[in-house]
């Protein structure tokens, strides 16, 4: 069965996936933004996360998809777990969690929308002769690994303790089993394509919780604001902030037409100094910042909150903090 304990730490048990599950329904910036931070961790490896449905089933459903390209045979794979379980009921019974009994435990997994996890992972596992390779944001893949290279391995996601997605290489988009993914993942992508795509997932997900559909004025409110591709937690901090933005963009007539391309007035004077002095500052960010009410650290003898606050939360953009070599944890 592996190790145990190692394996509950990316898994918990009934209880604490219900606190999480209440906890993601009452905060969906907090469930967005771990979603896509993943997605970005993941994206120069030329990986990407196909989501699944979440009923209960998501286990069940995600490796459906990697192995048949639907999610639809969902039941099929749950009753494979369940049976290989009571097949080798020594294996598995001394690992049911919540002192239950291990047919009380098998008769609740049997029912649809009832949460599969450890168990049944190292179930399908050996059942269907696969390893299993779990990504999760911030930490090395888990790799449940009981067969040799020459076997397929199947990628899931695992986001906020109590949801699996399937993982396909960028542009598998098909309706077929997943293709394989190389057990060595390096960045496949420029410093300069993944900054593009910094800003594409800046425009994706601010519009996604400010509710805006025109991703044209989103852009250019975050131009406006921070100048350089923001972070997810760069939106979040100044979510208010961005609502008034946007607000003020469409009372003063932003159309879809409009383009970073089109003619501007010039602009003042100060305002050019001001930018030219926060461009001159950009990569010298001192070790120590200032607090909000404090003097900014560029010179403008404004307060910090007021000033450089906003940039600095992305200064150091996202890209170039990505490693190149994706590590993995057996278990």
């Amino acid at each position: 069965m592996g190790k145990k304990n190692k394996g509950k730490k990316g898994n918990p048990n009934k209880k604490q996936r219900e606190k999480n599950k209440g906890r993601r329904n009452l905060d969906q910036i907090a469930w967005k933004t771990e979603f896509f931070k993943l997605s970005q961790q993941l994206r120069p490896f030329n990986l990407h996360i196909r989501e699944i449905t979440g009923d209960g089933n998501c286990l069940f459903r995600a490796i459906s998809d990697q192995l048949t390209g639907e999610e639809s045979a969902h039941e099929i794979y749950r009753n494979m777990a369940v049976e290989f379980m009571i097949e080798n009921r020594p294996d598995f019974e001394p690992f049911i969690e919540d002192d239950k009994k291990f047919d009380e435990y098998i008769a609740n997994m049997r029912k649809l929308s009832v949460w599969g996890g450890n168990l049944e992972i190292q179930a399908l596992s050996l059942a269907l002769a696969v390893n299993i390779k779990i990504h999760m944001l911030g930490q090395p893949i888990w790799e449940v690994r009981n067969h040799d290279d020459s076997v397929k391995t199947i990628h899931l996601s695992y986001h906020d303790g109590d949801h699996y997605n399937s993982v396909r290489l960028i542009g598998d988009d098909t309706h077929e089993p997943a293709r394989s993914i190389p057990d060595v993942l390096r960045t496949v992508k420029s410093l300069e394509q993944a900054t593009d795509e910094t800003w594409n997932d800046a425009v994706e997900y601010a519009s996604l919780i400010l509710y805006e559909e025109n991703k044209n004025l989103i852009k250019r409110v975050l131009i406006e604001r921070f100048h350089e591709a923001p972070s997810i937690d760069a939106i979040n901090e100044f979510h208010g902030s961005l609502i008034n933005d946007v607000a003020q963009a469409k009372k003063f007539g932003f159309t879809r037409e409009e383009t970073k391309e089109e003619v501007k007035e010039p602009e003042p004077p100060k305002l050019q100094e001001k930018k030219s002095k926060k461009s001159l500052a950009l990569g010298m960010k001192p070790a120590k910042l200032p607090s909000n009410n404090e003097k900014c650290w560029c010179g403008s003898n404004k307060k910090y909150k007021a000033c450089c606050k906003a940039s600095d939360s992305f200064r150091e953009s996202e890209p170039e903090k990505i490693i190149e070599k994706l590590e993995t944890l057996q278990i």
